[in-house]
């Protein structure tokens, strides 16, 4: 595995992948190194094959909690956006939040800011208001009005950003 990691490292993913593939072959439990192998493999051009280990790890309900999860929706994102397909990005989100043990505040906010930076502000706002809708207050909770707020800001729409931010004080203070 430090192998194929030196060499991803360099940038020499085909040498890489080799490694990676010997690693996993005879510790197929560590899913560290399917990571590592998925994303030489996107960076060698081949995203269908790692967004499918990708998207295995998320579901994987012993994982859930171990890995860091905003490393890997960017790994997605990134495989989605190379192959034109980075719409499907919120489906996925969604649709982790039954079927992984991943928790919604893991998911939804990080998920979202992905989405901000890339500029995709409208499909991080329907992320946003369908965490927001389908979730209890909680301090995660008052974080999804403030990223939220913040992509409206970014997006210079101050009296909208105002008003998300008035809703979730007069929310918070209602408790």
């Amino acid at each position: 595995h430090l192998v194929g990691y030196t060499f991803a490292k360099t940038g020499e993913f085909k040498k890489a992948l080799y490694y990676y593939e010997k690693a996993i072959k005879y510790n197929p439990h560590l899913f560290r190194y399917k990571i590592n192998y998925a994303a030489s493999l996107a960076k060698s051009g081949n995203c269908k094959k790692a967004l499918k280990i990708y998207k295995s790890v998320l579901f994987s309900k012993q994982l859930a909690k171990k890995w860091d999860t905003d490393y890997l929706f960017k790994q997605i994102y990134y495989c989605l956006r190379k192959m034109g397909n980075e719409k499907k990005f919120y489906s996925l989100i969604t649709s982790l939040q039954y079927k992984s043990n991943i928790t919604d505040e893991k998911l939804f906010i990080p998920a979202a800011a992905i989405l901000i930076s890339d500029k995709k502000h409208h499909q991080a706002e329907k992320l946003l208001i369908y965490y927001i809708s389908t979730n209890k207050k909680s301090s995660n909770f008052y974080k999804a009005y403030l990223k939220l707020a913040e992509n409206n800001i970014i997006q210079k729409k101050f009296y909208k950003a105002i008003a998300i931010y008035n809703k979730a004080i007069f929310m918070f203070n209602t408790d």
